[in-house]
This record gives C-alpha cells, structure tokens and sequence, in this order.
C-alpha cells in the first residue's frame, strides 16, 4: 500500500493521527476509561514499556478468556510445525518489528511470548480452525489507498470482556511516523479497533 501503510498488525498511520513535516498536533485528552501511554524507540523497547505499563490489564485479558484461549493453543499443540511455525517465520521475514514488539509485550509483562503470539495469530488459526468448526465470521477490514491517502475502515466484533481493559498507545517508533491506536490487552499496537 506504500509509504505510511504498515503490516500485520501495526496501526496504519491515518489522517489526524500522524505529524509528518510540520508542527505536531497538539495533544487531545484522552477519553474516559481508556489510559494512555506515550512512547517512542525501537518495536521491543515499545512493547516492553506496554508490557510493563498494562501488565495488570494483560494478565487479566488473559484469565477472563483462559478456556477460550486455551482452546486456541491445544489446536496449535496438535501440529505447531504447521500451524505457529509458518506463522512465525513469514512474521520474521515480512514484518520483524511486530515480533520485536511481542517480545517487548511478553517482557514488560511477565507472559509467554509464545502465548501471546498466538492471540496475535486468532484470526489465522480461527480460520484454519473453521473447517473442523465453522464459527460466525469476527471483525471486518476495508483497506483503501490512493497516491499519498490511505482510509482504514474496520467494524469490531472483539469479545466484550477486554472493554473495561483497553488502553490507548501513542507510538513513536525511532525512524517511523507517530500513529495513536486502541489497543487489546494482549494484542499488538493495530490489531484491534
């Protein structure tokens, strides 16, 4: 998509949320009941500060969905060559600072990398998975790109027990446009709303 679009997983700078050459925006207050943590540097360094900013909010993700969750990772106990392998070396080739920010997250936060990439992955493996159990489609993404403008448009089908543990990143990452996202508290920066 070009100059400004990012790749699995990383929240695509749009219109209002990027400062590019001129004057940076000035900061709006954050809304009620989402905090906000403002980082800047490398993908791990950004995650570690998520990490160890929402350890609390991750952790407790994690236990309100355990048995769904646990599900997801006995599928991919079953055939992990095939089924988190691939997953993880296109990832490595195709988009190493959405690792490098996992890494970060498991860190700061005290949980399984290999945990945590496998939320990352639901909606790949929920797909491998829905030949053996066909489930109701989730979220949609609409993604269009013309010249120099890009509009993300995206409906959100996530489970309604992470709303109370949400939190905004401003995000700065060294070399890279600053872009603001609504962030899971398991999921990488743009794999959400």
């Amino acid at each position: 998509l070009g100059a400004g679009a990012a790749v699995a997983g990383l929240a695509w700078p749009l219109e209002g949320c990027v400062h590019r050459d001129g004057p940076k925006p000035a900061a709006s207050p954050t809304p009620p009941g989402f905090p906000l943590i403002e980082v800047s540097g490398a993908p791990f360094e950004i995650g570690r500060a998520i990490g160890e900013r929402f350890a609390p909010q991750i952790r407790e993700g994690l236990r309100r969905r355990r048995e769904w969750f646990d599900s997801l990772r006995a599928f991919v106990d079953q055939d992990p060559g095939a089924r988190l392998e691939p997953f993880r070396i296109a990832a490595e080739r195709h988009a190493p600072a959405v690792l490098e920010e996992l890494r970060g997250w498991a860190e700061g936060s005290g949980q399984d990398f290999r945990d945590l990439l496998i939320l990352n992955l639901y909606p790949e493996l929920s797909a491998l998975m829905a030949a053996a159990d066909p489930a109701p489609p989730g979220c949609s993404t609409l993604a269009l790109a013309r010249s120099d403008r890009r509009l993300l448009c995206h409906n959100e089908d996530g489970a309604g027990d992470y709303a109370d543990l949400m939190f905004l990143v401003r995000a700065t990452p060294t070399g890279q446009p600053t872009f603001l996202c609504l962030t899971y508290p398991s999921s990488v920066c743009g794999n959400g709303p």
